[in-house]
C-alpha cells in the first residue's frame, strides 16, 4: 500500500516536472524565434494610422510625422560603452498628402503607413536592445479651422540580435515591442509577443485624428445654420414654431465625445448666445418667420438631427445642403412634425431651411361643407313660414 503511494507521488512529480520543461521549452522556442536570417533578417514594422471624418468632404491633409528612438539599455546594462555599441536608430518620417487614398475603418476615414526601423542598420554584437520610442508632435501645419490630435503613445522596442558565423554577420533575429502609453496618453498598452513573421505584425501602432470645423468660407462661423420662413395667404410670420437639434460628434474624431459649441439664436431680430452639447442631448428652440439658429465651431463629421413640432393649418417642408454637398429636402402633412433624419455636419456650408406654408383652404371649405346644408333647411323653413303666414291671412281676409 505504501509503495503504490509513493509511485503515485513520484508520478505526481514527475508529470509536474515535465510541464515545467515543456513551458520553459516553449518559452526558448518563442524567445529563440525563427523569423529573421542573415539574409532575411527580422524587421521592426512602425505603423501610423491617420484617421478623419467620412461623409464631411474632408481629405488626407499634408503632414509628416517623425518618430524618435532613444538608447535605453544593452542586456540589461545602461553602461556608457554597452549604450554606445547600440547603433542610433534615425528618426523614422512617414508623409502624407491629398493623393493618398483613405478607406473606411470603424466609421472614420482611414490612410495607413508603415515604415522597417531596422533597415539599413549596421549591428556589432549580439544581445537584447532596447530602445523607447515615441512621437514628435510637429511636422503639421494647422490651417483655419484645422487640427491634428498627435498620438501619445510610448513603446519599448526590443531588439534580438544573432550571428551567424558563416558570413560572420550579426542580423535582427526576433523584434517586439512593449507599449506603456496609449495614443490618448493613458498609461497602459499591449505587449506585442515575438514576431516571428517577417512582417512585423505585432503592436507597434501610433495614431493620428485630423479634425476641421465645419461651416463655410470662415471657419468656426457657420458651422450649421437653421432658418425659418411662412408663406402662403393667412399665415402669420409672428409665429413661434417649435424645434429640437440633437449631435453627436463622435465621428468628428474627437478623443473625448459629447463636446460643448456655441452658437447664435436670432429671433425678431434680437441676436442671443447659446451653447449646445454634442452627446444626443436635444436642445429645444423656436423660430418664427425670418429667425435662424447657427451653431459655430461644430466640427466637420458631427452628426445631427432637426425636428420640428407640427402646428395647426401649416404645412412643413425642409430643403438643404449638408455632409459633402449634399442636397436634402422632404415635405410633411399640415400639422405633423417634420424630422430632418441623422446628417452630418462638412467642412463647407451647412444649411437647413424650414419653410411652413399655411394652408387657407381647409378652414372656408370647413365651414361652407357644415354650414350649406343647415343655410339651406333653414331657407327652407323661412320659406315655409311666409307661405303658412300668408295663407292664414287670406283666410282671415274673408
Amino acid at each position: 500500500m505504501e509503495r503504490n503511494r509513493s509511485k503515485r507521488r513520484v508520478s505526481r512529480i514527475m508529470a509536474g516536472m515535465l510541464a515545467i520543461i515543456l513551458c520553459f521549452a516553449t518559452s526558448l522556442a518563442a524567445l529563440a524565434g525563427t523569423g529573421g536570417t542573415v539574409t532575411n533578417p527580422q524587421k521592426a514594422i512602425l505603423t501610423k494610422n491617420l484617421r478623419y471624418a467620412t461623409g464631411a468632404g474632408l481629405s488626407t491633409p499634408t503632414a509628416n510625422f517623425t518618430y524618435t528612438f532613444t538608447k535605453v539599455q544593452l542586456d540589461g546594462s545602461t553602461n556608457p560603452a554597452d549604450l554606445a555599441a547600440m547603433p542610433a536608430i534615425a528618426p523614422a518620417a512617414l508623409s502624407f498628402s491629398s493623393a493618398d487614398t483613405s478607406t473606411l475603418v470603424g466609421g472614420m476615414e482611414q490612410v495607413t503607413k508603415t515604415v522597417d526601423v531596422l533597415n539599413g542598420l549596421t549591428w556589432t554584437r549580439t544581445g537584447v536592445y532596447e530602445y523607447h520610442v515615441e512621437e514628435d508632435t510637429t511636422g503639421f501645419t494647422a490651417g483655419p479651422g484645422e487640427n491634428m490630435i498627435f498620438s501619445q503613445a510610448e513603446f519599448t522596442l526590443y531588439v534580438v540580435i544573432a550571428y551567424d558565423s558563416g558570413t560572420s554577420t550579426y542580423f535582427p533575429e526576433i523584434t517586439w515591442t512593449q507599449q506603456t502609453v496609449l495614443n490618448n496618453g493613458t498609461p497602459g498598452g499591449a505587449k506585442g509577443n515575438p514576431d516571428d513573421v517577417l512582417d512585423g505584425s505585432y503592436n507597434f501602432i501610433f495614431e493620428n485624428i485630423y479634425t476641421k470645423q465645419g461651416g463655410g468660407i470662415t471657419p468656426g462661423t457657420d458651422a450649421l445654420t437653421i432658418t425659418k420662413n411662412t408663406t402662403g395667404t393667412g399665415s402669420d410670420p409672428s409665429k413661434a414654431f417649435s424645434f429640437t437639434l440633437t449631435a453627436d460628434d463622435t465621428g468628428a474624431g474627437v478623443l473625448v465625445p459629447g463636446g460643448s459649441y456655441s452658437g447664435t439664436l436670432t429671433q425678431g431680430g434680437v441676436t442671443t448666445t447659446v451653447s449646445l452639447t454634442a452627446d444626443g442631448t436635444a436642445y429645444p428652440f423656436t423660430l418664427a418667420s425670418g429667425d435662424s439658429l447657427v451653431i459655430d465651431d461644430a466640427l466637420a463629421g458631427t452628426t445631427f438631427e432637426v425636428t420640428e413640432t407640427g402646428a395647426a393649418s401649416y404645412i412643413p417642408s425642409y430643403a438643404g445642403t449638408v455632409g459633402n454637398s449634399v442636397a436634402i429636402t422632404a415635405a410633411g402633412t399640415v400639422g405633423t412634425n417634420l424630422a430632418t433624419g441623422t446628417q452630418t455636419i462638412g467642412a463647407i456650408n451647412n444649411e437647413v431651411n424650414y419653410t411652413n406654408t399655411f394652408d387657407n383652404s381647409l378652414i372656408p371649405t370647413g365651414i361652407l361643407n357644415n354650414v350649406v346644408p343647415v343655410l339651406a333647411l333653414l331657407a327652407l323653413a323661412v320659406l315655409g313660414f311666409i307661405a303658412f303666414a300668408a295663407i292664414n291671412h287670406r283666410k282671415v281676409s274673408r
